[in-house]
């Protein structure tokens, strides 16, 4: 069964990604990234990654949210733009890397995380 995130337009990232530790304990795989909070680390290892043709980079973007079991880090762009990123950690990426899932928004993107954890670990 999909979940469905209740949040109003004032909920951060932060905060969803801190509901669903609260509802799953620490076996959620997900954390937040606030700002100073590692974020650069993240932007810089995508810019190495992602093909300058890619438009998601050009307005500035930031890490919003690590998977602590996997490379995943959620990216949010100044656009509004919200993209789950494989990462690889390597510059010399064949084509087609590294994968992304695209999100219009971060509810969409908040409800793909707990699907996917629910769906995998419960």
């Amino acid at each position: 069964m999909k979940i469905k995130i209740m949040i109003n337009d004032d909920m951060t990232m932060e905060k969803m990604i801190a509901e669903m530790v609260r509802e799953y304990g620490e076996e959620f795989n997900w954390r937040a990234i606030g700002f100073g909070q590692g974020s650069e680390y993240f932007v810089d290892e995508l810019k190495k990654e992602v093909n300058e043709s890619d438009g998601f980079l050009k307005n500035g973007v930031r890490a919003a949210a690590k998977c602590e079991s996997e490379d995943n880090v959620l990216f949010c762009s100044k656009d509004g733009v919200w993209r789950i990123y494989h990462l690889t950690y390597s510059a010399n990426n064949i084509k087609g890397y590294p994968k992304y899932i695209e999100f219009d928004s971060g509810k969409e993107a908040a409800e793909y995380i707990k699907n996917k954890f629910t769906e995998e670990y419960l």
